[in-house]
């Protein structure tokens, strides 16, 4: 038998194991699985327009075509990728208007550190101050702002420059800036506006929750406010936020409300909390469809409580809500009228808009003999009987330093009027 030799490898020498190759089925799976990436990068490439990396921002529309080239195809505003696109777009937002303060926080200090030049002098910022509470609003803001950092730190004094905010101040009732309650809330928060004591909101800012309580902590010297006073404002408040005010605002002692929302009973309640510090009360009965404001309101709760109470406004016009089928028994009347007069003896100043006619005559009687009153304006609108009574007319014009009876449509024609004077706008 013939001997069988094995080449073995010498001692120490290392084996390679032989490759395997790969069986048929195998090669063809991996040609298939190469195949598709590849025609998946090739449809990328194709599909993917060319995002530049410097977009224009001169232009908005080729910036928003850019930023919709960066969401899949077919991405809708429920997809995953835009809803993070959308929180992305808030923080950007957020960081904006972070740099933005900064900057107006350092323009400020830097203003204040600076002297106010006028008319190539020093002057005192305190001085100039004194000198720009004569200049209107309007002019304050767009154009003594735009001088230099130090006038723009003069404008944003806080203090008597910003006690007010109203028609007259800028704030006016139809306001294209200021449209809902958010643009109002983040105009208060300027610092300009810690030290405001009087606000009336423009006609489109509805009161929703929460609000009171972000207004009373930007503004806390606030005295005066309205709540939907005005015919055609949208700031309407109901019971329970009214009953909010005496607590949330401390220093409030002006109140002028409309009474969509508000009920008799919640008036009554608000008037109780307020107490002596109600100073001025101004009602707008205007578009409610049922009189909010009877004789229990103001003998129980005005009359017993406020005290202090100087001014007392009260208007309700037919003119506006024919609809509404009057009970002026439910009203206040004569003996409402008296125990006003009698328990609030400081009282300078009554006004009764289209709300005279449920009101006898005794009333003014009692206002024309009484000799110890501190009443000394009386306008009356829309009360046909007392206008016919010439004696008594008489009277009160020589008791009272101003009295006033005019018929409901020379009323109107003046507030017309005023309301177009008030139509002044100017960019916050």
């Amino acid at each position: 038998m013939a001997a069988t030799t094995l080449d073995c490898p010498p001692k120490g020498a290392t084996t390679k194991p032989k490759a395997s190759r790969p069986s048929k089925r195998q090669a063809s799976v991996r040609q298939a699985s190469e195949r598709q990436v590849s025609e998946r990068q090739a449809s990328k490439t194709a599909t993917a327009p060319e995002t530049p990396l410097n977009p224009s921002f001169h232009d908005p529309k080729e910036l928003a075509a850019t930023m919709l080239d960066w969401l899949p195809q077919g991405a809708t505003t429920k997809s995953k990728e835009s809803l993070n696109f959308f929180k992305a777009m808030d923080l950007v937002k957020a960081e904006l208007q972070h740099r933005t303060n900064l900057m107006a926080q350092s323009s400020l200090q830097t203003g204040k550190q600076t002297d106010v030049i006028l008319s190539g002098v020093t002057v005192a910022q305190d001085i100039f101050c004194h000198i720009l509470s004569f200049v209107p609003a309007t002019d304050m803001v767009n154009n003594a702002a735009v001088v230099s950092k130090s006038w723009l730190a003069a404008t944003r004094t806080p203090g008597y420059l910003w006690e007010a905010l109203d028609h007259e101040r800028g704030l006016t009732l139809e306001s294209r800036t200021i449209t809902n309650m958010t643009t109002l809330l983040d105009l208060l928060e300027r610092p300009q506006f810690s030290s405001l004591k009087v606000l009336v909101p423009p006609e489109k800012v509805q009161l929703r929750a929460k609000a009171l309580q972000q207004i009373a902590k930007s503004c806390p010297l606030l005295e005066t406010i309205h709540f939907g006073y005005s015919l055609w404002s949208c700031m309407k408040i109901d019971d329970k936020s009214l009953l909010q005010v005496p607590s949330i605002f401390p220093h409030v002692s002006h109140v002028a409300l409309g009474t969509d929302r508000v009920t008799d009973d919640g008036l009554a309640a608000f008037c109780e909390k307020m107490g002596d510090r109600l100073v001025s009360l101004r009602i707008n009965d205007s578009c409610a469809c049922h009189k909010k404001l009877s004789d229990r309101t103001l003998i129980n709760s005005i009359a017993r409580h406020c005290h202090n109470l100087e001014f007392f406004d009260f208007q309700f016009c037919r003119h506006y809500n024919s609809r509404v089928n009057l009970e002026f028994d439910k009203m206040f009347s004569e003996k409402g009228m008296i125990a006003l007069l009698e328990g609030c003896p400081k009282l300078k100043h009554i006004s009764l808009i289209d709300a005279g006619s449920s009101i006898g005559k005794e009333a003014f009687e009692y206002i024309a003999e009484k000799e110890k009153l501190s009443l000394r304006r009386l306008y009356i609108v829309g009360h046909d009987s007392l206008m016919e009574d010439a004696d008594l007319c008489h009277a009160l014009g020589d008791r009272l330093f101003t009295f006033e009876a005019i018929p409901m449509s020379s009323h109107s024609q003046y507030i017309n009027r005023k309301r177009i004077i008030h139509q002044v706008h100017y960019n916050w």
